[in-house]
């Protein structure tokens, strides 16, 4: 029997960036249902690309916070007119694979770990006394790599590429899909998710769901909603995601 067989999974990250686990998991016998949660859209304020281009130039560390900051970034300004000159720190493997995919062959990547707090473990950012860093990012989230690079003597700039868009579920045609397995890669589509479910039967169901979560922080958000059927994947890269999903599969599978 395959080894995901009997697995209803919703991969919820935005459109065009889950075919690969996708595939892999209906080569592994799941079963696949696609509920983007976010949309990814340029900022309310677009960054022109001469700006861009001066901030990658000044920039001595250039950190991407995420996949959707490379491509939209390189939506913005192709790589062939980035700056050679500054550092590239990528916040984990999934977005060092993009700068990869665009050429870029010197990125540094924290060893464990893909979040700001693992960016602000790198021995090469300890020291920042006068360094000039760019932030590439979206619109919101935390504020903890910027205050921390601060506190550490550098300069820092931010270069914001795009914005998340709410993408509400239908609940009423997820609750006629039976027993579901979710994958959770993010904080704010965890938000989504609850809040579609915010009547009675919609919420009693919702904790009744399976769950993979990419982070711990995810992870807790999700218990304090009483979401407690959930294992954690090493990272939200789509192997770690997918090592998860196959302990979901057990019938002694692990709980959060």
């Amino acid at each position: 029997m395959s080894a995901l067989h009997g697995l209803h999974i919703v991969l919820t990250r935005p459109a065009g960036q889950a075919e690969a686990l996708a595939e892999r998991i209906q080569a592994a016998g799941g079963e696949v249902l696609s509920l983007p949660l976010l949309a990814i859209a340029p900022p309310s304020n677009p960054i022109h690309a001469g700006v861009l281009h001066a901030q990658l130039a000044h920039a001595d560390v250039v950190i991407f916070i995420s996949p959707n900051a490379v491509r939209m970034a390189l939506a913005v300004l192709p790589a062939p007119d980035w700056s050679p000159e500054s550092r590239l720190v990528a916040i984990g493997q999934g977005t060092a694979r993009a700068l990869h995919e665009a050429g870029f062959s010197h990125v540094l990547i924290p060893r464990e770990g893909a979040d700001s707090e693992a960016v602000l473990a790198l021995p090469e950012l300890q020291h920042l006394a006068g360094q000039r860093i760019l932030l590439v990012r979206g619109e919101g989230g935390r504020e903890l790599l910027a205050t921390a690079l601060s506190e550490r003597g550098a300069m820092v700039e931010h270069a914001v590429v795009y914005r998340r868009v709410a993408l509400s579920p239908d609940m009423v045609a997820l609750r006629q899909q039976g027993v579901l397995t979710f994958v959770i890669t993010s904080s704010e589509a965890l938000r989504i998710l609850i809040n579609a479910a915010r009547e009675k039967d919609d919420a009693a169901w919702l904790r009744a769901q399976n769950f993979v979560f990419a982070h711990p922080r995810i992870a807790e958000q999700a218990k304090t909603h009483g979401l407690n059927r959930g294992i954690m994947a090493a990272s939200p890269d789509d192997a770690a995601v997918f090592a998860a999903l196959l302990r979901c599969a057990q019938p002694e599978g692990e709980s959060s």
